[in-house]
């Protein structure tokens, strides 16, 4: 009979003197920036009902449907012409570029972070910048277990 692995204790950090559940504390924040959002949410409609109110409300919905449609007809126009269709294309390979060496920076900053505990890095002479570290929290989807969890070992067939 073999023993089955003891799930690890969720990690604590300790704060004055008190150790908190880390998992706790995401669940908290959770809920509270749940709560924000739907605040946020409620008095932003509350303000688009106050907004509809008025005639100058329907004034700009009136102008900005002229400038939707001269907006079209100058795309339109633009895309009849090959080197605005070029620098689209340039921009779009740049901007994708850009992306690309910002992840890059990214992973090798949080592997620097990761490796140093270092909140600065010295890039020249009298140039030291802040590395800044940002996490978030990922929307919840169906069905989502835990990537870093092993699974449970199944019982032996006999």
């Amino acid at each position: 009979m073999t023993a089955v692995p003891k799930k690890p204790e969720p990690k604590t950090l300790e704060i004055s003197g008190e150790k908190l559940n880390i998992i706790s504390k995401v669940r908290t924040f959770d809920g509270d920036i749940k709560s924000f959002k739907s605040r946020i949410k409620t008095i932003q409609e509350r303000m688009q009902e106050v907004l509809d109110g008025t005639d100058e409300y329907s004034a700009v919905l009136e102008a900005q449907g002229k400038l939707d449609l001269t907006k079209e007809n100058l795309k339109r126009r633009l895309d009849g012409i090959s080197e605005w269709i070029k620098l689209t294309e340039d921009l779009a390979e740049e901007r994708l570029s850009l992306k690309d060496a910002n992840e890059n920076m990214s992973d090798f900053l949080l592997a620097y972070f990761a490796d140093t505990r270092e909140k600065q890095i010295e890039l020249g002479p009298k140039d030291a910048r802040e590395v800044t570290i940002k996490a978030r929290l990922g929307k919840a989807k169906d069905y989502q277990t835990n990537l870093f969890s092993a699974p449970a070992p199944e019982a032996a067939n006999d």
